[in-house]
C-alpha cells in the first residue's frame, strides 16, 4: 500500500517537472496553446488548462513519451545550433 502511494506521488512530481520543462521549451519556441495541445496529443482544453496550471495531474504514458521527444528535440537543436 505504501509503495503504491509513493509511486503515485513520485509520478505526480515527475509529471510536474515534465510539464514545467515542456511549457518552458514551447514558450521559448513561441508556440500557441493550440500547437502545444497538439504536441501533447491533441488533448481536450480542460486537460490542457490543468496541465498549464501545473496542478497535480497524473500524466499518461503517452503524454510522458511526447514530452520526452520535445526534450530530445530541444537538446539536439541546442547542440547543433548553439547560441
Amino acid at each position: 500500500m505504501v509503495n503504491d502511494v509513493t509511486k503515485s506521488l513520485n509520478r505526480k512530481c515527475v509529471g510536474l517537472v515534465a510539464l514545467k520543462g515542456f511549457f518552458r521549451i514551447t514558450d521559448e519556441w513561441e508556440l500557441k496553446p493550440s500547437q502545444q495541445k497538439i504536441l501533447l496529443g491533441n488533448i481536450p482544453s480542460s486537460s490542457f488548462a490543468q496541465y498549464k496550471a501545473l496542478s497535480e495531474v497524473n500524466l499518461t504514458n503517452d503524454v510522458f513519451e511526447r514530452i520526452s521527444y520535445i526534450f530530445g528535440i530541444y537538446k539536439y537543436l541546442e547542440f547543433y545550433f548553439p547560441l
